[in-house]
Order: structure tokens, then C-alpha cells, then sequence
């Protein structure tokens, strides 16, 4: 029975000295990227009121009629 807690901390110490050697530092939480658009991206300008677009343009009409 105690064979499998030296080998869990074995692992564990073989773990830490993995990450320590690769730079890492083992403790630490990861870090996270900054909100670009505020909390819940609320700031989004996909969010705002948008102004009611047209007809979008007709790739075709410009390649046949320019010629």
C-alpha cells in the first residue's frame, strides 16, 4: 500500500522538476489573456445599435461590366 504513495511522489517531484527546467514556474496560475471588449465583452462593437446596411455589392456585376 505505501509502494503507491512513493510512486505518486515520485511522479509528482518528477512533474515540478519537468516544469522548473523547462522555464516554467509550477505554482503559478496560468495567465490569462486581457478582455479586448470589457467584462462579458458588453463594450463590443458587435453589441451596439448598427445602422441598417444595404444590398451588399455584386461581385459579378464589377468582374463582367468592368470589362
Amino acid at each position: 500500500m505505501e509502494a503507491k504513495y512513493y510512486v505518486v511522489i515520485a511522479l509528482m517531484l518528477a512533474l515540478i522538476a519537468v516544469k522548473l527546467f523547462a522555464g516554467g514556474k509550477p505554482f503559478d496560475r496560468p495567465v490569462r489573456r486581457a478582455r479586448r471588449f470589457g467584462h462579458r465583452g458588453a463594450l463590443s462593437p458587435l453589441n451596439g445599435p448598427q445602422p441598417p446596411a444595404g444590398p451588399p455589392p455584386d461581385p459579378e456585376k464589377e468582374f463582367f461590366d468592368g470589362g
